[in-house]
């Protein structure tokens, strides 16, 4: 499923092949992220209430530290 056609890209982000676009998971979210319905590797059940508690001052930690690694500052 497409959410953006190209042209919708270029009104919203800009121009890709001039600009780099990033996107970052949600940490514990279930798009390809390790979450709370993910198996255990000790056990292989899901972590369920074993899975650590996030805030979302965690998530946005998080999404703060990648920024400065990746050197993108506002």
């Amino acid at each position: 499923m497409t959410l953006l056609t190209e042209a919708d890209a270029r009104n919203y982000i800009g121009h890709l092949p001039r600009h780099e676009f990033e996107s970052a998971n949600i940490v514990g979210g279930c798009q390809g992220a390790t979450g709370p319905a993910h198996p255990h590797s000790t056990d292989g059940r899901p972590w369920g209430l074993r899975f650590p508690w996030l805030t979302l001052r965690d998530m946005v930690a998080a999404e703060v530290r990648l920024t400065d690694a990746l050197g993108i500052y506002a």
